[in-house]
């Protein structure tokens, strides 16, 4: 992603779409810029879905809430998500 060295001057951008490739297993975010950006989803799983409770969890975001999960991922924030015990995804003990 493209930006300019003084951040005071450029507002953050927003993720406005997000698109599950199948085939690639890459969600692509498009920001209102036009900016678009793919992240490696087996690289996240790999990273934070240390549990099959949390792989669970990730499916089901990248699934249901793509949008979400891409802002989580870009906002270093995916990692406190699924330490809240989010159980959209989990499996029964």
């Amino acid at each position: 992603m493209k930006r300019n060295q003084n951040s005071d001057h450029n507002p953050p951008q927003k993720v406005l779409s997000c698109r599950y490739n199948m085939n690639t297993n890459r969600l692509e975010a498009q920001f209102n810029d036009g900016t678009i950006l793919s992240i490696d989803c087996i690289a996240v799983e790999d990273e934070y879905g240390n549990t099959p409770t949390q792989r669970a969890e990730l499916d089901w975001l990248l699934y249901n809430k793509p949008l979400e999960y891409a802002q989580l991922v870009l906002g270093s924030e995916i990692e406190h998500y699924l330490s809240l015990g989010c159980d959209h995804g989990r499996l029964e003990d």
